[in-house]
């Protein structure tokens, strides 16, 4: 088989081995310069307690807006119950006095300044010293996670799960309740592709409003038996994003990957490819060695099964027939009775607000006699429910004792693609996961330049054969990933794929692998990426992460092949006429952009879908409240020219928001007298031979063959040369012409010759 050829000799840097995970402070200067400044706040003999420069307390760190400042100065340096205090009502009107003891006017400060709910709160120091402590000598609980008044029950969801694992739960505090004397604690956190450090002090948002059972009136998120490991990462991860206001909001898989750096996967359960008996087996597997997983609802969850619409959840446990009758929380079981619900699948959840709205529950306990607990917001489901009321799983691949290494990389804006590929060689055989991941547009009104947007973006997993063995088509997404069982001694090539990348940009590949691997970053070969692409969309079982959909529409002697992914769409033109043929496309895009032949195409509005749609986006985006914009249909009109008896992409859609649609409304073929367009091989729409014709043409060759093998039997010695050149060009004809790197006129040509050239016989 075919191998890769010789590297690049412009290496962009030498082999590196995967060993070990860079979260620690050797293998990665981030987290060594954190943790630095951690240890001399903890060598500090000040009797003053570290406060965050960066994150101070304040209306500021709760919505991420600017205080007003009057003439005086900072008016609203602090919140607002620590400049005014309230007297009683005049005239239905709150009335409050300042510090000269003059009545004032309260300010309700909106839009440039800081909102009401965020002058309202109090901030108090909790220090972790006395009775409180980061964390308990017992450890890490997930039945400890309390969600507050921020809407990242996502993250919450999230954190539960992993606190199911010791090993993940240090990585994000590894310093544990050493130095909580000063004020200052280390949180870790896998941000935009790297394990992050930072610092936080122990001052945290309280409200009068929300009296706890503890006493403490946290307004954000809190842990039971007075612990403060849970506030302190909540708060980390809201400074990494710039305020609390913009964790709100979120999904599972997005958190989980932020907490422990290794891959995610969503379960759609709506997907028509969904397999409930399969998913089982890979639920009980999953839980078994410890993955985190959680899970999620829509906006059309089943009330009757009592839980919460577009809420997150975490799955703790999942048993088949025998043994629940010892297990906690016997609630929620449906409505078997006792002997059915022994043989029957269940799966343990949790909601993050610590209780369960199903008020069957008391009743069903009753009828089996089981003892009423107080619920810590635990509960079992019949598995049937599980998958009726959720829509989603969110998987987390993270391991014990697994290999991870960050890469940076960037987008190349002068061509599509990117500019390195990372090489991999494993020397003894086992799982690895390829992570693509750019930085996160959340928080992107403070974090992010102005204009921020998500490039799309793919990945492509070849062998040292040139075969694709694994693939993931991303679009606009924040990550992708990819899962390949490396052979020992065996070459792999990751390719990142971008096609509308027009700013420049950072983005990540990530290796995490189960035995350690050598890999490699070095400059691309675009003429094998593009071909790796064909194989890809051509083939009738693709190798792919995710499933797309593949349709073909024929019309005489070819074929347009459309490929549906979540975030994106290609279609490619399939000729296996003997002239150049030319398709037009009419197709509409809903916040899509799109890129043909002739580059990077500009539609007219579609005034009559926009209107049409502009309810319906309406009314979603009341519900998703993210990612949702009015409606932004185009209309655009293209065409793609193919040589004969080749392929040739004519389009790539990709999304802009997660909202996107694309329709492809007409196409026409034709003959065409018109020339292809002169592109290098190094171009995604360059034509390249039908993987049919591919393999006609090497019964051709042998053909051409066995007739040159006739000639030289039937000529005489004494032939002359320009007989002998009139039976080679009758040779030839069985040899069309085409367009194609592997096959090629001249190089056939060249097979023959030597059959008749002196000593060119075997």
């Amino acid at each position: 088989m075919a191998r890769f050829g010789p590297r690049a000799s412009s290496t962009l840097a030498a082999w590196q081995r995967v060993l070990g995970d860079d979260d620690e402070p050797a293998a990665n200067a981030r987290v060594a310069l954190q943790h630095q400044v951690w240890q001399e706040m903890v060598a500090k003999t000040s009797t003053e307690a570290f406060q965050d420069p960066d994150f101070r307390p304040g209306p500021r760190a709760i919505d991420g807006r600017r205080e007003e400042v009057s003439s005086s100065g900072d008016f609203f340096k602090a919140t607002m119950s620590e400049v005014l205090r309230k007297v009683a009502p005049q005239d239905g009107k709150d009335v409050v006095l300042c510090h000269c003891g003059l009545v004032c006017e309260v300010r309700h400060v909106q839009k440039k300044g800081s909102t009401r709910a965020a002058l309202e709160l109090q901030w108090r120091r909790f220090a972790a010293t006395g009775d409180w402590k980061v964390v308990c000598d017992e450890g890490f609980r997930p039945s400890d996670v309390r969600q507050g008044g921020v809407g990242d029950c996502w993250f919450m969801s999230a954190l539960a799960v992993v606190a199911e694992r010791h090993d993940l739960m240090r990585k994000l505090l590894p310093n544990l309740n050493e130095g909580a004397e000063s004020g200052c604690h280390e949180v870790r956190l896998f941000l935009d592709g790297h394990w992050t450090a930072l610092l936080v002090d122990d001052w945290l948002p309280t409200t009068e409003k929300q009296r706890r059972p503890d006493g403490t009136s946290l307004a954000y998120a809190r842990c039971a038996r007075q612990q403060l490991w849970v506030s302190f990462i909540e708060k980390a991860y809201a400074k990494a994003h710039g305020a609390y206001r913009f964790i709100s909001g979120g999904e599972t898989s997005e958190a989980l990957l932020e907490l422990t750096g290794a891959p995610t996967e969503v379960v759609n359960f709506q997907d028509p490819t969904f397999d409930p008996e399969l998913f089982w087996a890979r639920l009980v597997s999953l839980l078994q060695v410890g993955c985190p997983i959680g899970c999620g609802t829509s906006a059309l969850t089943l009330e009757e099964l009592g839980l919460v619409g577009q809420h997150a959840y975490s799955v703790l446990a999942a048993e088949d027939g025998e043994g629940l009758d010892s297990l906690d929380g016997l609630g929620g079981l449906s409505s078997l009775d006792y002997s059915e619900r022994v043989t029957s699948r269940h799966v343990k959840v949790r909601n993050p607000w610590g209780e369960w709205t199903r008020r069957e529950q008391d009743e069903l306990l009753a009828q089996l006699g089981v003892a009423i607990i107080p619920s810590d917001g635990c509960f079992w489901m019949n598995y049937q429910d599980f998958i009726r009321g959720f829509a989603c799983c969110d998987i987390c691949y993270a391991r014990d004792g697994w290999h991870g290494r960050s890469f940076d990389l960037a987008f190349d804006t002068t061509q599509v693609g990117s500019r390195s590929v990372l090489r991999l060689k494993a020397p003894c055989s086992g799982e690895c996961w390829i992570m693509g991941i750019q930085p996160t547009e959340r928080g992107k009104q403070i974090k992010r330049p102005p204009g921020y947007y998500l490039n799309d973006l793919s990945l492509l997993i070849l062998d040292d054969s040139a075969e694709v063995v694994a693939s993931f088509l991303g679009g606009a997404r924040r990550d992708v990933s990819c899962s390949v069982m490396m052979e020992a001694g065996r070459e792999y090539v990751a390719i990142p794929l971008s096609f509308r990348a027009t700013k420049r940009g950072p983005f990540v590949l990530r290796v995490y692998a189960a035995s350690p691997v050598e890999a490699l970053l070095e400059a691309p070969s675009p003429e094998l990426t593009w071909h790796a692409m064909h194989s890809l969309l051509m083939a009738p079982k693709p190798k792919t992460q995710k499933p797309f959909q593949r349709m073909a529409y024929d019309f005489g002697a070819g074929q347009v092949v459309v490929i549906e992914a979540d975030f994106m769409a290609l279609g490619l033109v399939v000729n296996r006429n003997p002239f150049c043929l030319e398709v037009d496309f009419h197709a509409a895009g809903n916040h899509t952009v799109l890129r043909s032949q002739s580059g990077l195409l500009d539609g007219r509005e579609d005034q009559q879908r926009n209107q049409r749609h502009q309810a319906a986006e309406a009314k979603a985006k009341a519900k998703m409240k993210s990612h949702v914009g009015k409606p932004n249909w185009q209309l655009f009109e293209f065409n793609a020219l193919v040589p004969k008896y080749s392929q040739a992409l004519a389009f790539v859609a990709v999304a802009q928001l997660e909202t996107w649609e694309f329709s492809l409304e007409s196409m026409e073929a034709q003959q065409s007298l018109e020339s292809p367009p002169a592109m290098p091989s190094s171009s995604p729409f360059a034509a390249v031979a039908s993987e049919e014709r591919l393999e006609e043409l090497e019964d051709l060759e042998l053909q051409a063959a066995l007739l040159a093998s006739q000639v030289d039997t039937e000529v005489s010695a004494n032939m002359d040369e320009d007989d002998l050149e009139l039976a080679l060009r009758l040779s030839m004809e069985a040899l069309p012409q085409v367009v194609c790197n592997r096959w090629s006129r001249r190089k056939a040509a060249a097979k023959i010759r030597a059959r008749w050239e002196p000593g060119g016989r075997g």
